[in-house]
């Protein structure tokens, strides 16, 4: 089903957009830089190969290459151009589910290796913060009848795989910080957990340093598999908002815009959207789910993976993350730049699953 759906994206996209330029010709802001993590969840790597991180500009010129031994999932740069790199070299991922890795490295701009830490529970998303700690997302395996549910033969390890986020200091690798999913949330109520016993499916994470309702450090956090975003105070740890039941579907990469407003892909059912959406307030402020002159609505879809981040200017970029493609959106809904996922063949229907793209951060050039 999973490639069906994968084929059925990679068509309806590649269409009538095939002959797209992979950055379009339009007046836009240029003083960003875009770093390109192609996703290659289904090849394992061959002994001595090569995978390569690019950072480029809205030219296509590569800025920066950084060369690897082992299969990325995800990057970051921190504020000194170092890059935070989450990986899987035992390709092992899919025992659980996939997003699983089981490393991060923190390389130099020139590529040394300055930093690792090993966790083999790591997937999907991680968050740099201004401490220069991180926030990650891991796999917590728990008896399943410590919370009321029923063990099936089918659960990996015979385990239910609750989420952990967790705050490390890189400098001594300590957790200093932690929230359990089964800890804040009535597991046996529900009724997302899959044959091998994963319960939610985090797939996205932020922070913001101030929420407006309470005045404190809040975390978002997206779990997939019940389409649902909850936002956490960190000091409680307690749930403060949780997204009312069908607003999403299947989502990823919860971003706060500011103390009140999260920006979300909502990867949704047969088309996607990207939803601006006031949580105090409960309303949407702002959504995109393709144009006339770029896409139709069946064609802006990706049923796995993607993102949205809104830019300094008011613009938002936006991953398309199966069939590999960047858009730059302004807010009366024009696309002003495109990027095509490729140094190859322009084409979305080459895409997956050499192409494809997690999510795609946009960095202000320094």
């Amino acid at each position: 089903m999973k490639y069906l759906l994968i084929l059925l994206c990679i068509i309806s996209c590649s269409s009538s957009e095939r002959s797209l330029p992979r950055s379009k010709k339009i007046q836009y802001d240029d003083s960003y830089t875009y770093l390109i993590v192609p996703l290659e969840v289904e090849k394992k790597l061959e002994p001595e190969e090569q995978k390569f991180i690019r950072l480029i500009n809205k030219k296509s010129t590569v800025i920066n290459t950084w060369s690897l031994g082992f299969t990325p999932f995800y990057a970051q740069l921190d504020k000194d151009k170092n890059i935070y790199i989450s990986g899987n070299q035992e390709f092992d991922q899919n025992k659980i589910t996939n997003g699983t890795t089981a490393f991060l490295e923190k390389r130099s701009w020139d590529n040394k290796l300055l930093w690792r830490y090993d966790d083999k529970f790591m997937h999907h998303d991680f968050k740099i913060l201004e401490n220069g700690n991180l926030l990650l997302i891991r796999f917590l395996p728990i008896d399943p009848g410590k919370v009321g549910i029923e063990p099936q033969k089918s659960f990996h390890m015979g385990k239910l795989w609750t989420e952990e986020i967790i705050e490390l200091n890189p400098e001594t690798n300590k957790i200093i910080w932690s929230w359990k999913s089964h800890l804040h949330i009535n597991i046996a109520n529900e009724k997302s957990i899959d044959d091998r016993g994963e319960v939610f499916h985090a797939n996205g994470i932020d922070v913001i340093d101030k929420l407006d309702s309470t005045g404190k450090p809040a975390i978002a956090i997206s779990m997939r598999s019940n389409s649902t975003i909850y936002i956490i105070d960190k000091e409680s740890k307690k749930t403060v908002w949780k997204s009312p039941k069908n607003l999403f579907t299947h989502q990823h990469d919860p971003s706060f815009i500011n103390g009140s407003t999260l920006l979300v892909f909502n990867n949704s059912k047969g088309y996607s959207e990207v939803i601006e959406y006031d949580f105090l307030k409960n309303e949407v402020k702002w959504q995109y789910e393709g144009s006339e002159k770029f896409f139709n609505k069946l064609q802006f879809y990706s049923p796995y993976i993607s993102g949205a981040q809104r830019l300094n200017n008011g613009n938002t970029l936006i991953t398309l993350g199966l069939p590999g493609l960047l858009l730059e959106v302004n807010r009366d809904k024009n696309v002003v730049w495109n990027f095509f996922n490729t140094l190859d063949e322009n084409k979305l229907d080459t895409a997956w699953p050499y192409k494809a793209m997690f999510k795609t951060r946009a960095y202000l050039n320094k």
